[in-house]
């Protein structure tokens, strides 16, 4: 896997993006783990590059350790960077010193910083949620938690909870007993009932909104979108109103570079359902935006071998075929099947194709990658090499499914990497039988 990512670095043109978080481990260690999304095969991936300590975890350590994985894998930023994408961190996103400042400042002025947009919605609801009676709901749930977490006899006693709460008594010590009576008499008030309904409807919807932010092929095109359920209580549902009204405008703050950054809003010219059905209208359409991403990416358009003169000429073509032929298609579908079949025929508009489908728009896999390195130590303090985390990481992000793995392959790469001895000939060639 790692020698499919030399490959993958190696191959022009070459655009990626970067995409990196950081985790504090079960010893109390900052690991900063970094993913780049490149075009693979048609395809945008996001293939890990590397797990890294940084010296420390200030803005400059931040890149220092990030620029540290990209020489070792060869990765020129000043030639191949077109987005950086983190969580809202100030580290990452400071005005003057931000890591992303500094990566524009030193690498590359033209890329994009992308704040993720699965913590932008985080964000939001924090927001929406604040000095209101939901706020009352998760501290009673987070209260119950921990009053059952890690308690094996409470677990136990818990099936007896109802008698706990009632008349009958119960084993519970008189502490808890009053608490539990008093979460009771909260649990069971008609507010907190209404209320709870009604968090529990918003959340579902969000929970699914929130995991169509965290897929991996999750591409500029994609829309929000909250729906409304009604009720009959009048003073409830102008609550709930309220409530919804608040989320969506603390999305609509939160998510306004998508509508208001002039790169970001180009890049929707390339979604085939955005086009004009009137073919009158297809001859002007998108020509400005063309131009736009041309001039706002020239220099590393030019280092790559395209031809920024040629590429409104392929840009015309191009609607015109996507309107008699691929109108129906979805938006990666389309562009894979430009990639990997026409790319003789526009060359250049493909170039910047590639920067467009590698925008990160999230970064839910690195995050995913941080829980993953949590998994891989344990619950104990475990010092295990980065190396191995690493390739821990590769197995589980980008490694095959289990029934075709060939066990036969990795056995005869570990015996070669043994030191021989005298008279371990044999036994090196049973790996290799």
């Amino acid at each position: 896997m790692k020698d499919q990512l030399h490959d993958l670095v190696k191959k022009k043109p070459l655009y990626c993006s970067l995409l990196f978080d950081g985790s504090t481990d079960k010893t109390t260690t900052e690991k900063e783990v970094i993913s780049i999304k490149v075009i693979e095969n048609g395809t945008p991936r996001i293939r890990l590059l590397g797990i890294v300590e940084p010296d420390t975890c200030d803005a400059q350590g931040i890149l220092k350790a990030v620029a540290q994985k990209c020489e070792e894998n060869q990765l020129n930023l000043s030639n191949c960077l077109t987005a950086t994408a983190a969580d809202g961190a100030s580290v990452n996103f400071g005005k003057t010193t931000g890591v992303l400042t500094r990566l524009q400042q030193q690498s590359a002025s033209w890329m994009i910083k992308v704040h993720c947009i699965a913590h932008r919605l985080e964000l939001c609801l924090k927001d929406a949620f604040k000095e209101t009676y939901f706020t009352q709901i998760d501290d009673l749930l987070t209260r119950l938690y921990s009053l059952y977490r890690r308690s094996a006899k409470k677990w136990r006693q818990l099936k007896d909870l109802g008698e706990a709460l009632e008349e009958h008594g119960a084993d519970e010590p008189g502490q808890d007993k009053v608490k539990l009576k008093a979460y009771w008499r909260q649990l069971t008030s008609s507010k907190f009932v209404l209320h709870m309904v009604l968090y529990q409807d918003l959340l579902a919807e969000l929970a699914e909104l929130s995991l169509d932010f965290q897929a991996d092929e999750l591409s500029l095109s994609s829309g929000v979108a909250i729906s409304h359920h009604s009720t009959s209580d009048e003073a409830f549902c102008h609550q709930r109103v309220e409530i919804v009204n608040r989320i969506t405008d603390c999305i609509s703050q939160r998510f306004a570079t998508f509508s208001t950054d002039p790169v970001l809003l180009a890049a929707e010219i390339f979604d085939p359902h955005n086009m004009p059905e009137n073919i009158s209208a297809i001859e002007p359409y998108g020509d400005e935006e063309v131009q736009r991403l041309c001039e706002h990416f020239e220099p590393l358009l030019l280092s790559n071998g395209c031809n920024v003169a040629e590429v409104e000429r392929d840009w015309l073509r191009a609607k015109h075929d996507i309107h008699q032929h691929h109108r129906r298609e979805t938006f990666l579908v389309l562009w894979h099947r430009m990639l990997t079949e026409k790319e003789a025929i526009y060359p250049n508009l493909l170039h910047l194709i590639r920067i467009v489908l590698i925008f990160p728009v999230s970064t839910a896999q690195v995050e995913r990658q941080c829980s993953t390195i949590k998994r891989i130590q344990g619950g104990l303090a475990l010092e295990i090499e980065i190396e191995n985390n690493r390739r821990s990481l590769l197995i589980k992000s980008q490694g095959c499914d289990p029934l075709e793995y060939q066990s036969e392959d990795a056995v005869g790469k570990v015996v070669e990497s043994w030191p021989l001895k005298q008279g371990d000939q044999a036994f090196s060639r049973m790996g290799q039988d």
